[in-house]
């Protein structure tokens, strides 16, 4: 939400203010899926990186929890800014978004998959011929994968799924911001709730043995009924930044850098090191995310004045944070694009030199490829998507010249695609 101070306006003018909400938000991004990347390194390489290698597919958990943030205070704003467009338009507008944002590059890909080209698994082609049903209705994380390639949209799924809930309640509570966010925190709760039900009693099921041990994990993994509670959290955290960052120690400046890269460093700290907690541990971890989320969005955070060595830091982690679905998405082709291009005459296969330049390399061919992708054919059809929402939103001039455009945080959404890893 924008602050009306008018110190703070001015500063957003002033050269080397940060004056972006989502700056930081997207330095999150950003190591949610590097660390899926460190998780999803060759058989053999990611020992190397100790933790990291080993919990980095938790980027997931962060992911749930920034999704869920970035589409309720998208849907909340977009609320309070709509004048007299009731709850269909609304929920038109959000449809068209998400479907913008998501589907053109998601089918795109599942059909060079299908046509099995050189470069790609062809493994992923069979599945596709003879499969191909889960992946067009979003519900492939309930069937087990055999790639990575197909394996990683068990995330995405389960994201669809809950955006269909949240799609919903628009539908039917978006007239008044007010409404819409007691909703959201309805639906959040509920959510919550089932979660811990639902792992409760899968624990209870395979101490009973009644559950098998690799069904169990399948399930406590990659159902929508255990994980839906961090897309919740993410949820309430946007219902809860509109009084969070009116409150004054929101917007004080005062130890603003060092507290918010604090928040970062333990944000970081915790996807790594956090013990798995079988019932609890998913809604624990995705607080503690809810709460860092939180902090780094705040006005304060936003209002930073930025060193030189902390821009050009910041500068490469925000731009891998805005393409952080176009990353997810081409990482596992890359992937073995990158592993085939080494020698391991030069590199031997389980060497640390090899891990830390594959890794090297691959974030710089799958950025690129991504940024590609971005710019040439998601961006045409965000853009167009952008234009049609707000003519949905918007009375037309004639009628309402004062109508008040939607919020900037509204474009931003079309950037917030996230998904994550399988979290085998």
């Amino acid at each position: 939400m924008s602050v009306g101070h008018p110190s703070e306006a001015r500063r957003e003018h002033t050269p080397g203010v940060l004056g972006n909400r989502m700056a930081f938000v997207d330095v999150l991004r950003a190591i949610a899926i590097l660390t899926v990347l460190f998780h999803h390194l060759p058989s053999g390489l990611g020992h190397h990186f100790g933790k990291l290698g080993e919990w980095g597919g938790r980027g997931v958990d962060l992911f749930f929890v920034l999704s869920g943030f970035l589409i309720g205070s998208t849907c909340l704003e977009r609320a309070a800014t709509a004048g007299e467009r009731g709850p269909g338009n609304q929920a038109k507008a959000y449809w068209l978004l998400r479907s913008a944002r998501i589907f053109p590059l998601y089918f795109a890909l599942l059909a060079v998959y299908a046509l099995g080209l050189p470069g790609f698994n062809p493994d992923a082609a069979s599945i596709l011929r003879d499969w191909w049903r889960p992946y067009v209705t979003f519900t492939s994380n309930y069937f087990a994968q055999i790639t990575l390639e197909l394996g990683i949209f068990w995330s995405l799924a389960i994201e669809e799924q809950f955006y269909l809930a949240v799609g919903l309640l628009i539908l039917v509570c978006s007239r008044r911001r007010e409404t819409l966010a007691s909703a959201f925190l309805g639906l959040s709760l509920a959510a919550i709730a089932v979660s811990l039900v639902y792992r409760h009693e899968l624990f209870a099921l395979r101490a009973d043995g009644v559950l098998p041990e690799d069904l169990y994990t399948f399930k406590l993994f990659h159902s929508t009924l255990s994980r839906m509670d961090q897309l919740a959290v993410g949820l309430i955290s946007a219902v809860a930044s509109h009084a969070f960052n009116g409150w004054k120690w929101a917007r004080s400046g005062y130890q603003a850098r060092l507290s918010t890269w604090a928040v970062i460093a333990l944000c970081l700290g915790f996807l790594v090191y956090f013990p798995h907690h079988p019932v609890v541990g998913f809604l624990v971890i995705g607080l503690v995310f809810g709460v860092c989320l939180l902090w780094v969005q705040r006005p304060a955070a936003r209002m930073l004045i930025l060193g030189r060595w902390e821009g050009r830091a910041l500068g490469p982690l925000t731009y891998i944070g805005k393409l952080s679905f176009g990353l997810y998405i081409f990482h596992p082709i890359t992937r073995t694009w990158v592993d085939k291009l080494l020698p391991t005459s030069v590199l031997p296969a389980d060497s640390v030199l090899r891990a830390v330049v594959l890794l090297a390399v691959w974030i710089a061919v799958t950025t690129v490829l991504a940024a590609v992708s971005y710019q040439f054919f998601e961006e045409p059809l965000l853009s167009a998507a952008r234009r049609k929402s707000r003519s949905i939103l918007q009375p037309p001039a004639e009628a309402n010249p004062g109508a008040a455009a939607p919020g900037r945080l509204a474009e931003r959404e079309l950037s917030a695609g996230v998904a994550g890893p399988p979290a085998s």
